[in-house]
């Protein structure tokens, strides 16, 4: 907090952000409640303008990577991605997180880049190329408000929204074992017309 007082440094390296994002998608050491306040406290240390600069890393030369740490677990993976792409601050990819690099701690986190096609996740580099065009295309992603609308800690679910003038995007997470339907209230989203259309998968629902 003292070097980001905009007389030193505009941003930090936000592994606050990494611990919470990987103790609740990964570890289990968080609840949703736990996850929602722990974001919310970082965000208030902070200024507006810090905030949405914040160097978010979800891996780093000094860490292990992303896939080693979530056991090898892609779909784990896509749920801190998608999260990190959508969350306040500036998202950082580690080089090769987007493949399915793995990795332990260094100098396993430091390992060359494969450029070889073959030795790449393709589902995983076209979901992240996705999500990037997400937050390209939505301002709302990058300078946008942030409030969650949705937890529930029995079902692990959370969602929120990120809004501005011309857009609100609301974010859905089912961090549980099991499918499940995730209820959020309409009322707090507050939607014109009552229509959703997911942005994955280009589907219209009400």
């Amino acid at each position: 907090t003292p070097w980001l007082q905009g007389d030193q440094f505009d941003a930090v390296m936000n592994y606050q952000f990494r611990d919470q994002v990987f103790d609740f998608f990964v570890n289990d050491k968080t609840n949703v409640d736990q996850i929602d306040w722990g974001l919310e406290g970082l965000r208030n240390r902070h200024p507006e303008s810090v905030n949405y600069a914040m160097f978010n890393v979800l891996g780093s030369h000094d860490t292990a990577r992303m896939l080693t740490m979530a056991k090898n677990d892609i779909n784990k993976v896509k749920m801190m991605a998608l999260f990190q792409m959508t969350y306040v601050g500036a998202p950082v990819i580690y080089y090769g997180d987007e493949i399915g690099l793995q990795g332990e701690m260094d100098p396993g986190c430091r390992a060359a880049m494969p450029w070889d096609p073959a030795q790449h996740n393709q589902d995983l580099k076209a979901y992240y190329k996705r999500l990037i065009q997400l937050r390209n295309q939505y301002p709302a992603l990058r300078r946008g408000g942030f409030r969650s609308v949705m937890r529930h800690n029995d079902n692990r679910t959370f969602a929120y929204v990120r809004e501005d003038q011309r857009n609100k995007l609301v974010v859905a997470f089912n961090n549980h074992t099991r499918p499940q339907d995730i209820a959020v209230d309409a009322a707090r989203v507050n939607l014109p017309d009552g229509t959703l259309r997911d942005l994955l998968t280009n589907r219209t629902f009400q």
